[in-house]
């Protein structure tokens, strides 16, 4: 397992013509924004016209994004999003995301889910990685499988994709809220430790009081 940034990985997926891998990683880094920032993941359904609220549970806000992975604005729109540092981390900045990990994951996403093999005119990648995704995508190619076969073939992946999605977010969320729970031990421990000093030097400073009065009589 690959433990670079998103860019990273799929750089060595591709190099590796793993484009399963190169997928699974994108869905990992969405799964994780979904939890981390829901309202960004429901602004990119909705900026594609897809119906979605904060009210809904994550399971079905990643079933609305599967559903619509024809669609390149989203494919587009989500790429962004996997590829955007995270917006509580200091350094964050827009110019922070880039441009060829955005390229590199729609390009991925459109071949895992679409059959669409990128060639010289394909713009969503970028070309120094044309070859390796084009031959790690061989086995979808359109005219290769009959368009049942293609459609059999999408569906499948579509349901392996979705059901990565549903773990990670479920990792992620229980890694959040171990982290919580730490916190608010942490937040009671250090709480009892002041109870405790502040009891302490309250009979510490009675005990001086007495004595410093005893010895004025």
């Amino acid at each position: 397992m690959l433990t670079g940034t998103l860019e990273d990985n799929l750089v060595e997926y591709i190099g590796n013509e793993d484009l399963e891998g190169a997928n699974k990683s994108i869905m990992k880094a969405l799964a994780d924004k979904l939890v981390d920032e829901k309202q960004d993941f429901v602004d990119l359904l909705n900026a594609n016209d897809i119906e979605a609220d904060m009210s809904m549970p994550k399971y079905q806000l990643i079933e609305l994004f599967i559903d619509n992975t024809d669609d390149k604005s989203l494919l587009v729109g989500a790429s962004l999003l996997a590829n955007r540092p995270n917006k509580d981390e200091s350094d964050f900045d827009g110019d922070d995301i880039s441009d060829d990990g955005v390229k590199n994951g729609v390009g991925v996403m459109d071949s895992y889910f679409n059959n669409v093999v990128p060639d010289e005119e394909y713009s969503y990648i970028a070309p120094m990685l044309l070859g390796p995704l084009v031959r790690g995508a061989g086995r979808l190619i359109k005219g290769r499988m009959s368009q049942k076969d293609q459609d059999r073939v999408s569906d499948s992946y579509r349901q392996v994709a979705e059901r990565q999605m549903r773990q990670q977010a479920a990792l992620r969320q229980r890694a959040e809220l171990e982290r919580r729970q730490r916190e608010l031990e942490e937040s009671k421990r250090r709480k009892k430790t002041n109870t405790i000093l502040i009891v302490s030097g309250g009979v510490v400073l009675s005990l001086i009081v007495g004595i410093i009065i005893y010895k004025q009589r």
